[in-house]
Order: C-alpha cells, then sequence, then structure tokens
C-alpha cells in the first residue's frame, strides 16, 4: 500500500513539475519528469525492502551485561519466515574463540554466514600469530567488516552483541548494529524486545552483581517481553563468559520464570 500510495502521489505532482520546470540541467521537461519518477519507483522499492528486512530484526531480541567479573548474554531461540515460527531451539549465541562469544540476530543467512566469517577469520588469526584477538580488537574487526559491506552491493542485516573476557581490561561487552556503529557498554540490547528491557536492566544493574543475579535480572527483562510484546519469543538461551572461560547457563522460558 506504501508504494502505491507513493507512486500516485509522484504521478499526481507531475503536472506541476511541467508547469514549473523548462529546462533543468540541459533535460528536457519530459526527461526530467521520466528520470525522477524511476528515482522515485526506485527509492519506494528500497524502502519497502529495508522495511521488510529492519521488522524481521526487530521481531528478535538480545540482552547483554558484562559485570566485573563476567559478560552474560541472553538471545532468543526463535527462527521465524514470514507469519510462520519455523523452529524454537536456534542458536544466536556463537562462540567466537575460547573466551569470547557474539550473539546475533537478522536474517537466517545472515546471521550465520557472517558468525562463521569473523569466527573463522579470528581463528586464522590466531593460526598465523599464535595468539588470539581480545574483544576490543574483536569488535573493531567485525566493525569493519560490517562497515565495508554496507557499502558494498550485499550489506549484511545483522544486529550485535559481542563479549568476551581479557586478561589485561577483564570482561567487555560491544553493541553493534547493521548500520556498523559499534560501542562498548554496562549493558545493552536490541529488538522490540530491548525495547522494553533497557528500564529493567537500568534499574536493577550494579557493577558488582554476581552471575545468579545478573541471571535473574536477564529473567525480570524475559518476563517483561513476555508479558508486554506482541510476538510469541518462548525460550531465551543464556551463556556468560567469565576468566575460566565460556559457560552455557539453563534456558529462560515460561516454565523457568514460575
Amino acid at each position: 500500500m506504501k508504494l502505491y500510495f507513493k507512486f500516485s502521489v509522484f504521478i499526481a505532482i507531475q503536472p506541476f513539475l511541467y508547469v514549473a520546470t523548462l529546462k533543468i540541467n540541459d533535460l528536457t521537461t519530459f526527461e526530467f519528469c521520466l528520470s525522477r519518477l524511476f528515482i522515485t519507483l526506485f527509492v519506494a522499492v528500497f524502502q519497502e525492502y529495508k522495511f521488510i528486512n529492519m521488522s524481521n530484526i526487530n521481531l528478535q531480541c538480545l540482552l547483554g551485561i558484562q559485570c566485573n567479573d563476567f559478560v552474560m548474554i541472553a538471545a532468543d531461540q526463535t527462527n521465524s519466515h514470514s507469519i510462520m515460527v519455523m523452529k524454537d531451539d536456534e542458536e544466536k549465541i556463537y562462540k567466537i574463540s575460547d573466551k569470547l562469544v557474539m550473539g546475533v540476530v537478522g536474517d537466517s543467512g545472515d546471521t550465520t554466514q557472517f558468525a562463521e566469517y569473523i569466527a573463522k577469520n579470528i581463528q586464522l588469526y590466531k593460526m598465523r600469530n599464535g595468539y588470539e584477538l581480545g574483544p576490543t580488537a574483536a569488535a573493531n574487526f567485525t566493525r569493519r567488516n560490517l562497515a565495508e559491506y554496507l557499502r558494498s552491493s550485499s550489506p549484511y542485516f545483522v544486529n550485535i552483541l559481542m563479549g568476551g573476557y581479557d586478561k589485561e581490561n577483564g570482561p567487555e561487552l560491544y553493541f553493534m548494529d547493521y548500520l556498523a556503529s559499534s560501542i562498548k557498554v554496562p549493558f545493552a540490547a536490541h529488538g522490540f524486545g530491548g525495547y522494553l528491557s533497557l528500564s529493567v536492566m537500568d534499574r536493577y544493574y550494579k557493577k558488582d552483581l554476581t552471575e545468579k543475579e545478573a541471571y535473574e535480572i536477564l529473567q525480570k527483562c524475559v518476563q517483561e517481553v513476555h508479558k508486554r510484546l506482541f510476538v510469541s519469543l518462548p525460550n531465551f538461551q543464556v551463556t556468560v563468559v567469565k576468566r575460566e572461560g565460556i559457560e552455557v547457563l539453563p534456558v529462560i522460558n515460561s516454565s523457568s520464570l514460575k
């Protein structure tokens, strides 16, 4: 409907353009109107495509908390296509290295391909140099790749939370989106569920939280998502990264919240 509306509006204003314009940059009025028609149609189609893709990203949810001794990331496990739920046990948190994980939401193909591309390149760096990239270097590498693909003909529509543990700097959490912005944060969220969760994190977050307390905060966030979001996201996988390595925590769902 939006596409047809834009097209009809464009057609309606053409007579006014014809009357108001004789020549623009050596183009006849007819050529000018014709070029405007193709440009408007292209922009309208692109916006429709972008709306469809971004609505799919926003229907998914990522949550992350960084404290003194660990980083904890939670991701919904729903995989949907169009109006159908395909599965509810999708793995959206990827192990990048021994002390680095990346939560990715977006189109199914983009998330898997981009996460594997980043993971394999970081492992290749370790093989060549004898040591792994820390969270900061890995985040900068990921952000650079997002920016390069954004300016290509095949951008990745993915939102990312990257968390890891560094020997010198301790735990770190990075927020990245499909526009290749990147920032280090104490807590963050992606998607419509994030709109409902950020206020909960802001209310209960403390730097010296224990793992149990951080897990309980994520449970509160998931509870709000279940209560207020119009989309069903029943299961949330949880992963924590600390000095000892990566640990998978129990899934947060409606039964565990009782």
